[in-house]
């Protein structure tokens, strides 16, 4: 499949999880900052946080106590590694890196469709069931000129 179109970077522009029990949240809160990015060579890097966090007392990563290291943690989201496009709807980043340990080495699909005249690209998670208790939903848009 072609990956031309995904090539280059992406702004988040929303994320909204949706819930089996159909409640709608931001995950991320209202205004969510992230940045996706996919490379010609096969590559993909995310990066999602809440904006707004809060800084540590020091540039010292151990500055930081337990709580307020949690707290960094409940607000950012990142992991990388190959991508491939599966068919004309679904990609596979395949995982090498992450914040979540869980995901490394695993693939994490996502759905996508692209909006030429927004230059948006939309990638979402599978729908709930009973696997996932929501479907997060994420819109990004083409960084750049």
């Amino acid at each position: 499949m072609d990956t031309a179109r995904f090539t280059g970077a992406w702004n988040l522009r929303s994320m909204r999880r949706f819930g089996a029990d159909g409640e709608v949240s931001q995950p991320y809160g209202q205004n969510p900052v992230g940045i996706i990015m996919y490379t010609p060579d096969g590559y993909m890097s995310a990066n999602i946080m809440r904006s707004g966090r809060p800084g540590f007392p020091s540039d010292a990563y151990g500055s930081a106590s337990p709580e307020e290291q949690g707290e960094a943690l409940r607000s950012y989201l990142a992991y990388a590694g190959p991508f491939e496009v599966a068919s004309e709807t679904k990609v596979i980043h395949h995982v090498t890196t992450s914040l979540i340990p869980n995901w490394t080495g695993g693939d994490q699909t996502r759905y996508y469709a692209f909006d030429d005249s927004r230059r948006a690209l939309t990638l979402s998670t599978h729908p709930a069931d009973d696997r996932s208790p929501g479907r997060v939903v994420l819109v990004w848009e083409r960084a750049g000129v």
